[in-house]
């Protein structure tokens, strides 16, 4: 395992040997996006960032730098959000990951802190095809673990956003950034339409909550957060 596992803190010469030997990178792709009052703007990219780090020094997989930018589809109109086309993620993702590819590396980990990053990062692996790999690690087991410490209703099935997961996470890893007075629980009403097109969020949400933040914790988050770290070490480690 390498002691130092940020690619970007080393001279070229010693990235090449341990690019050529290791074979594996980690990339922490987030997001700038509005999350409700309480929580800052690059939540996605926080946890995202966290995770990566705490893969890599588990696994020896290098890290590059955090993409802080993603796709921001239902609060793309909110304040503070900033988003990248689908097809220009896909391609920043390629391009990187030619880059990598030059250099040796041969299996990329995308620690991805943003849902509607998804489909662009499945877009890159299918263009690159089987000789460079592309691992999709969009929180992991998330259900699974939310089912044993999550109390509050989910909002969507399948959707989570400035509720009591992202907010206890963010609680257990920069609690500094958390306003939690402001942690306002939300449940709007769908619309009818609701899943069968595409519907900007403000038009039935004007907070960027969907769900009850006001119960999260930091004990919850760090359970919640070893538990997507063991998932992805697993995987890293297993593939």
């Amino acid at each position: 395992m390498n002691d130092n596992f940020l690619s970007y803190e080393l001279t070229m010469d010693v990235y090449g040997d341990l690019a050529k030997r290791i074979k594996k990178a980690i990339l922490p792709v987030g997001a700038q996006e509005a999350h409700g009052l309480h929580l800052p703007l690059n939540t996605d990219s926080i946890i995202a960032y966290h995770l990566a780090e705490a893969a890599s020094k588990k696994t020896g997989a290098l890290l590059i730098p955090l993409l802080p930018y993603g796709h921001v589809r239902g609060l793309k109109n909110f304040h503070g959000s900033i988003s990248l086309s689908e097809n220009t993620l896909k391609q920043i993702i390629v391009e990187i990951s030619k880059s990598l590819q030059k250099d040796g590396i041969e299996k990329l980990y995308v620690i991805n802190g943003n849902i509607p990053n998804i489909q662009s990062i499945d877009w890159a692996s299918e263009e690159l095809g089987p000789d460079f790999k592309i691992f999709n690690l969009t929180f992991p087991g998330i259900e699974d673990i939310c089912e044993k410490t999550c109390v509050s209703k989910q909002w969507h099935k399948g959707m989570f956003h400035a509720e009591e997961i992202e907010t206890s996470l963010i609680l257990y890893l920069r609690p500094e950034l958390v306003k939690m007075e402001k942690a306002t629980p939300n449940y709007p009403q769908k619309p009818r339409d609701f899943g069968y097109r595409f519907i900007p969020w403000e038009e039935f949400n004007k907070l960027g909550i969907i769900g009850d933040p006001s119960v999260a914790n930091a004990e919850k988050g760090k359970i919640i957060f070893e538990y997507l770290l063991a998932k992805i070490v697993e995987i890293i480690n297993n593939t």
